[in-house]
């Protein structure tokens, strides 16, 4: 109750100016020492904090100089496990982005999905799983999980990489980062050349100066240059400042913003220009810090948690350490050795083996005729319980159980086991929900960069689940204007794929699943091939082994004796058989070539398809119906929306069918008579 009037007395925090970039360097350097100050107030116990926790991961759980000589120094990291089970479970899935368009023309559908397809492609690039992985095991042993993201000029891309916690001071409410960077001098010299001479001067290195006293970089003594130095990268939403002590390297507003703008012009009627609206390459609304922060157990005073999981399974860390050294001191127990000193000397007794402190000697009387050892001690049997009750606790507070982790106790049943790890995931979901708006926040933070830097166009290399690779074009102004960005709610969520697998096949046995979603629940390489094949094996197994096929049947007419053939006919309606077969049917039986298919509705089939980035084969039977649909889409205002991709697969789509045309019409043109009616006169 204390706590509560406490935190709601009136009262001033301290006094701190606004920072500017329009103040003097040396005014600058106070107001950024002075939030230092204040940071570090809040975060040096949080830097303790974690340390411990850090320690009790790597099994450093016991002070030795605590515990006597000879004594068990036994440590069951169950800290390490818990941890280390939890991290691969919530990060095994990619965060799955979901764009949407503002309209839904299918120019802007496509768009709103190569988007999608572009940051899944960014994700895997930049080896995230990786990175999500490091910043849970930095919000589980130091209470906050931070990643970061810039823009590489060198290599004309974003960069996004995970900053240690003890390398960065963040204001309670996330108003200003301080973050702790180290360089080499040759590297702070190249990174803000314009402070040459203040360098030089700061860190006393040896140069030329000319007749106006400038430095000249090229003769600074490389002797030192490898020297590193800790300096200061200080951030608010508008503003950036690198600093070392009392010297300014550099500053500037907020890079990662357009502030600028291009304007749209337009011309009236009679060709004047006319100031139009200003078009800005931004996603958010307002200049952000680029620091993305990853907190789970969080009361909301402070950007950090309040608590860590590691934090509260560390009670229950000391009690398993401390029954497991009972237990291996009671296995190491020989009893007490006595001797008395009317039939052994005190020297004597000290040199048989064990722990000195399990020795007494007696200067006189009788201990078991002279010299003699008292049993070991029997531990009681509740020891092993309390030890499995404390394991137990870890994994009710943790959600990792030995289902969980892999482990099988027992005669478990499938569905049992499936319902011990579903409660287990359920205590896991809240981290996994953390991570789902760590990826929220991180696309959309990539989307702004491209906006704003990606000037040029860049290329994204999809692969998909069959292997096939597409290349998709994108630049900042392929981006359109209010596009959203989301992530799909539980796409990270952790999948137990035995249950998965097994509830596909029962729908199989059942009858009540298709054979692509039965491969793909059991994550073969290529279902749809697969379902295939199966198709191919229940109706015409030879078909599958089509140099096979001319031997089989030769094989199985030579066994048939003369006198045993037989002609068989079999009567089928010719409306139940497949389009293409009615066709063949009636060509060759009937002479009549009457297709089966409308080569109209096949072409806006073909055309929906490349849409989608699909590289469709020509159609065989394309007549000039056909070839008419295909030619008004390329001549219509859609076709120009497309990108040059998308554009090149109907072009190269529409002159396969011509050619393919021309080469069907060309034996008639040879065969006709000389002197027809339509020879010329």
């Amino acid at each position: 109750m204390a706590d509560k009037i406490k935190e709601a007395t009136e009262g001033k925090d301290e006094i701190l100016d606004e920072l500017s970039l329009d103040i003097e360097d040396k005014e600058l350097v106070s107001l950024i020492n002075k939030r230092i100050t204040k940071a570090k107030q809040d975060y040096d116990e949080l830097d303790r904090i974690g340390e411990l926790n850090q320690n009790y991961w790597l099994g450093k759980q016991i002070d030795s100089k605590k515990l006597r000589d000879f004594k068990s120094r036994v440590v069951e990291n169950i800290t390490f496990q818990t941890v280390e089970t939890i991290i691969p479970i919530i990060t095994s899935k990619t965060p799955e982005p979901v764009t949407k368009s503002e309209s839904n023309t299918p120019e802007s559908v496509l768009h709103a999905k190569n988007l999608q397809r572009i940051l899944l492609a960014l994700f895997e690039k930049q080896k995230m799983k990786g990175k999500f992985q490091m910043i849970t095991r930095h919000n589980m042993l130091r209470r906050i999980g931070i990643l970061k993201y810039k823009y590489d000029p060198d290599i004309d891309d974003i960069v996004t990489e995970y900053v240690l916690p003890q390398n960065i001071l963040i204001d309670k409410n996330g108003e200003y980062v301080v973050e702790y960077l180290e360089d080499s001098l040759s590297e702070i010299l190249k990174k803000f050349p314009e402070k040459v001479g203040e360098v030089i001067k700061e860190f006393g290195l040896n140069a030329t100066q000319d007749k106006d006293g400038n430095y000249d970089p090229t003769t600074i003594d490389q002797k030192g240059l490898a020297t590193k130095i800790k300096y200061v990268e200080f951030w608010t939403s508008e503003y950036v400042c690198w600093k070392y002590k009392t010297l300014i390297f550099k500053k500037l507003k907020n890079p990662n913003f357009d502030y600028t703008g291009v304007e749209n012009k337009t011309t009236d009627e009679n060709g004047q220009e006319i100031e139009g609206e200003v078009y800005y390459h931004n996603y958010f609304d307002k200049p952000k810090i680029p620091y993305i922060f990853y907190s789970v157990f969080n009361l909301g005073k402070n950007v950090w948690d309040d608590t860590s999981l590691v934090e509260q399974i560390m009670p229950l860390q000391d009690g398993i350490n401390k029954r497991q050294r009972q237990i291996d001191d009671n296995f190491s127990d020989n009893g007490v050795l006595m001797g008395s000193g009317d039939f052994i000397t005190k020297e004597e007794l000290a040199k048989y083996t064990g722990d000195p402190e399990d020795k007494v000697w007696v200067e006189h009387g009788n201990p078991a005729e002279g010299i003699g050892r008292l049993p070991a001690k029997q531990l009681a049997p509740f020891t092993y319980e309390s030890l499995q009750g404390l394991k137990s606790s870890v994994d009710n507070v943790a959600g990792t159980h030995s289902t969980t982790r892999g482990e099988r106790q027992g005669r478990e049943t499938l569905g049992g086991r499936q319902i011990l790890r579903e409660a287990d995931f359920g205590r896991i979901d809240l981290l996994v929900r953390g991570l789902e708006e760590v990826a929220d926040e991180l696309y959309k933070a990539w989307m702004h960069m491209m906006k704003v830097y990606f000037t040029q166009t860049h290329y994204a290399r999809i692969i998909g689940k069959d292997g096939a690779q597409q290349v998709i074009e994108y630049s900042r102004d392929s981006i359109e204007q209010g596009i959203e960005i989301s992530v799909k709610e539980g796409s990270t969520l952790p999948v137990d794929k035995v249950s998965q697998r097994q509830e596909a096949l029962d729908l199989m046995q059942q009858g009540n699943i298709d054979p692509i979603t039965l491969f793909e629940r059991l994550e073969w390489p290529n279902p749809t091939e697969s379902a295939k094949r199966l198709f191919q094996w229940k109706n015409d197994p030879v078909s599958l082994f089509p140099d096979l096929k001319e031997e089989a049947a030769k094989a199985a007419e030579a066994k048939t004796p003369e006198n045993e053939k037989k002609n068989y006919s079999i009567t089928v309606k010719l409306e139940t058989l497949p389009p293409a077969v009615q066709e063949e049917i009636l060509a060759k039986n009937f002479g009549i070539e009457a297709p089966m298919q409308d080569s109209k509705q096949v072409a806006q089939a073909e055309i929906d398809r490349m849409n989608g980035g699909e590289n469709v084969p020509p159609y065989d039977k394309a007549d000039q119906p056909h070839l008419a649909v295909h030619e008004a889409f390329i001549n219509g205002p859609q076709f120009e929306a497309l990108d040059p991709i998308i554009q090149a697969l109907h072009q190269n789509h529409v002159g396969e069918e011509q050619a393919q045309g021309q080469q069907t019409e060309q034996p008639v043109e040879q065969s006709q008579p000389q002197g027809g009616q339509n020879d010329q006169p």
